[in-house]
């Protein structure tokens, strides 16, 4: 069976008293598009978010469409989205994203597919915001082909005093072109997350990047790389670096 979400919205939120419930979804293929979206949410004072559990031969997130799970201002953990698929395709502007404001650490992104594809501007993140304390969530793209074009890539960020979450893909060929795979400390005293990649073949290209930053005194985090060859072409570049006058690289 198909499922789809053309402009729709499927939606789990939680109250003061209580946690969200989990979206469960299975099916032949999941099309969300025209800016639709999957989301769970704490809300003002809630436990948590339920956790997005999504398995189809193929996830297609396009048109400005999002998978998101937000934890609000409380000490629980954030609802964990899993994918497992296929084929899961992340089309222009698509968002799979979770993010935490509160004590509690954000919850993880993790996919399993055969095969993975972000397409123009879409991304695959993480993020502890502005005030929040609790760390970021993971972010682990397991799969045979991971390829990133024109795209935001992934990414884990903070803007508060928690921890970034970790970056961890493990695939047998991946290509990061005009792409990102980034874990950054923006704003507040957090510390960026570690990349940790593993796979046969990494192709860095047209501009793309590996990086981790740091805008405060803290280290950027580490990078860690095993791969059987590693292609990077001129203007892209694999990075560790520190923005700030008191910081250091990792």
């Amino acid at each position: 069976d198909d499922i789809g979400t053309n402009g729709g919205s499927i939606g789990s939120t939680g109250s003061v008293t209580g946690r969200a419930g989990t979206i469960a979804l299975a099916a032949d293929t999941l099309l969300v598009d025209g800016l639709g979206g999957i989301s769970s949410i704490a809300g003002l004072g809630a436990e948590a978010p339920g956790a997005i559990d999504i398995s189809a031969g193929l996830v297609r997130v396009d048109n400005g469409s999002l998978i998101s799970s937000s934890s609000g201002s409380s000490a629980a953990m954030g609802g964990e989205i899993r994918i497992s698929a296929d084929r899961l395709e992340m089309g222009t502007l698509a968002t799979l994203t979770s993010s935490t404001f509160g004590d509690g650490p954000g919850g993880s992104v993790i996919i399993d597919a055969q095969s993975v594809a972000l397409g123009m501007g879409s991304e695959i993140s993480s993020r502890a915001e502005e005030g929040s304390t609790g760390p970021g969530g993971l972010v682990a793209v397991t799969a045979d082909r991971l390829t990133m074009q024109r795209s935001f890539g992934l990414s884990t960020e903070t803007f508060g005093s928690g921890k970034a979450g970790l970056i961890i893909v493990e695939a047998g060929e991946i290509d990061v072109d005009d792409s990102t795979i980034t874990s950054s400390s923006e704003s507040g005293s957090g510390i960026s997350g570690t990349v940790t990649i593993i796979g046969e073949t990494l192709r860095v290209r047209n501009g793309g990047a590996i990086r981790t930053n740091s805008d405060n005194s803290n280290a950027a985090g580490g990078i860690l790389i095993l791969a059987d060859q590693v292609d990077v072409d001129g203007p892209s570049e694999i990075s560790s670096a520190n923005m700030s006058e008191l910081g250091r690289a990792a």
